[in-house]
């Protein structure tokens, strides 16, 4: 998994982080584990100190799963965080 963010036109105000039951990471249809989830929200809050995360988990995902993006977003001084649940039947 590679950090993407090189491919960003435009930094977002808001990142939507999808995160489905199996723990994977998931920001417009590409696959990242925590540490280039890391990379990219550094990139993107240094061009765009008042960006925005949602983030979308699955019902039977772990707390401990999202905790690690918090995490993240904690240590980019990322502060504007949503959360959304995804049903899947």
């Amino acid at each position: 998994v590679a950090d993407n963010s090189y491919k960003w036109k435009k930094v977002p105000d808001q990142l939507i982080i999808n995160v489905p039951s199996s723990g994977e990471m998931i920001v417009n249809k590409e696959k990242y584990d925590i540490n280039n989830i890391e990379k990219l929200l550094n990139n993107l809050v240094r061009s765009n100190p008042k960006l925005a995360v949602v983030i979308r988990g699955d019902k039977k995902l772990y707390y401990r799963e999202v905790s690690k993006i918090l995490t993240c977003c904690s240590r980019n001084n990322i502060w504007d965080i949503t959360f959304a649940t995804l049903e899947t039947e």
